[in-house]
């Protein structure tokens, strides 16, 4: 069974961070999974904030300020990473944006829709307001709800997978 590096990238937005790692950890995921929180210079208080919830909810969080002098956004840096990880372990990669919830079955929806689909290369949730209404961008798929469709013309990172297949064809380090 192919695993997931699920990450999160975060900038100081510590409450829907914690949020969103509270969702992600008690869901139900049969894939054996690795969490990482790309912590993207938050302030100190942030920083140690991210330190604790580490410990106290058991993902690993990456320090891009132990890597890396290039001021935030650093996106480019934390999908060159992932990338090469993913690879060496056989991996798909999952993309939580630090503000989204995901409910108990989103993660193992994705990839249990990516493997029926040989030819994916990313898989993306839709991302609904806390009202259920949906998000910006993702407006083109109303009336679509609860149906796996293809799309080649849209593409947002809120919650998505990246397939093994993708990782394995498309070298990151050639994005600019």
């Amino acid at each position: 069974m192919r695993p997931i590096h699920i990450i999160t990238p975060v900038k100081n937005s510590i409450e829907s961070t914690y949020q969103t790692v509270k969702a992600i950890l008690s869901s139900n995921i049969s894939r054996p999974y690795t969490y990482t929180i790309y912590n993207d210079f938050s302030t100190e208080e942030n920083t140690a904030l991210l330190e604790r919830y580490s410990k106290e909810l058991g993902f690993e969080l990456v320090n891009l300020a132990d890597i890396t002098t290039n001021p935030s956004p650093n996106y480019l840096l934390v999908l060159q990473r992932c990338q090469q990880r993913a690879l060496e372990a056989n991996a798909d990669i999952l993309i939580v944006e630090s503000d989204v919830v995901v409910r108990p079955d989103t993660i193992q929806s994705l990839a249990d829709g990516a493997d029926r689909y040989a030819d994916c290369g990313i898989a993306a949730a839709v991302t609904v307001d806390e009202q259920g209404e949906i998000n910006y961008p993702y407006e083109f798929a109303r009336g679509e709800d609860g149906r796996d469709y293809a799309v080649s013309n849209h593409c947002s990172f809120c919650c998505s997978l990246l397939t093994n297949k993708l990782l394995s064809t498309f070298d990151f380090n050639e994005l600019n």
